[in-house]
């Protein structure tokens, strides 16, 4: 891929570096190396790359990681490190400078020199004709790459290795409450640590003053006996709705609704009883009244039955269900439309 490195990256002194973890502790069994990092520039003079990889199986030891500085056609400086391959995070730095009499590169693993080359190739230090550069494809998690355009000092290398791993063992605490967070943060290392980027998210929780109405249905009181009825709503503050809401939840219990299962009456007693009979319909919704009991309540027909005695005898059943006293307004009709009394505005 195309990169801006062939402006400032120098092959003649450089250091990269990065951290890197193979997603399972097998080695490379594969027909292919796995690439870690590539870089391979062409110059009027020649042909130069520099190669991290993992070989394939049939290369060398499975579990190495091979390091090629190389002057295509001319010269190949190769640093192997027979025991990488690990599922644990491990930094991985290389520097290079020919400007150094030995012309050397160093490899270091976690911070400390591994192995030494010498005499690599002087890569011509003039812009490329050609530049690429790759990560990947390989069998690991890969993270934090950089490079530089001087070779680092061995103390840098281990500075850098130190920081890095004190992120890992900086702990943090933090305490949620209602109304905000705390955080604590605990570095047992020497290393200095930054917080480059920290947020917090939550549902936000409102403080509500308590908003209480009572109501009370003395009627009710007096014929069934006191019965208390607390609702508690925690996150509802507005006085105006409870007071609404108190009132149409007392309409709801006041009158313990009659448990009458079917209703049963002869038809022909009357013309008007009778054509009455005829024109109910299932989900029509009755009033019953009776004197003895003192029953005064509201009904929906469930279901209709008639019989025919003889020619002049019709018995009719009334399967009935309960309704809500508050669930229909009929405008201008007694016992739904008395506003307060069976009918309350909407909450």
């Amino acid at each position: 891929m195309a990169n801006p490195l062939t402006t400032d990256f120098n092959g003649q002194e450089g250091t990269l570096a990065f951290w890197v973890q193979c997603l399972s502790s097998d080695a490379n069994s594969g027909p292919s190396d796995w690439s870690l990092f590539h870089v391979r520039s062409v110059t009027t003079d020649g042909t130069f790359s520099l190669d991290v990889r993992v070989p394939d199986a049939g290369e060398a030891k499975p579990d190495a990681l091979t390091i090629d500085y190389t002057e295509v056609g001319t010269d190949t400086d190769t640093i192997t490190d027979s025991d990488f391959i690990s599922s644990n995070w491990q930094m991985v730095a290389v520097t290079w400078s020919y400007a150094d009499t030995d012309h050397e590169m160093r490899y270091y693993k976690n911070g400390a020199l591994v192995t030494t080359a010498t005499d690599i190739a002087e890569w011509t230090a003039g812009a490329p004709t050609t530049f690429e550069a790759s990560i990947g494809p390989a069998y690991h998690d890969m993270s934090h790459m950089a490079i530089w355009d001087v070779a680092l000092a061995a103390s840098d290398i281990a500075n850098i290795y130190a920081v890095g791993t004190a992120a890992n063992a900086v702990t943090m605490d933090i305490d949620r409450g209602a109304y905000g967070a705390s955080l604590r943060f605990y570095n047992p290392t020497v290393a200095k640590c930054y917080v480059t980027s920290l947020q917090i998210k939550g549902k936000r929780i409102k403080r509500y003053r308590e908003s209480f109405t009572e109501v009370v249905d003395n009627t009710s009181r007096s014929r069934y006996g006191q019965s208390n009825m607390d609702w508690d709503m925690p996150y509802e503050s507005d006085p105006a709705f409870a007071a609404l809401f108190a009132n149409w939840l007392l309409t709801k219990v006041s009158d313990p609704l009659s448990k009458i299962e079917s209703l049963q009456f002869t038809a022909n007693a009357s013309s008007a009883i009778f054509k009455q009979a005829l024109v109910l319909e299932p989900g029509d919704r009755v009033s019953v009244q009776e004197d003895q009991t003192g029953l005064n309540a509201a009904f929906h027909i469930a279901g209709i039955e008639y019989q025919l005695a003889d020619a002049d005898n019709m018995q009719v059943t009334l399967y009935l269900v309960a309704a809500d006293q508050s669930a229909a307004w009929n405008i201008g009709s007694a016992g739904f439309s008395e506003i307060g009394t069976t009918t309350f505005l909407a909450l």
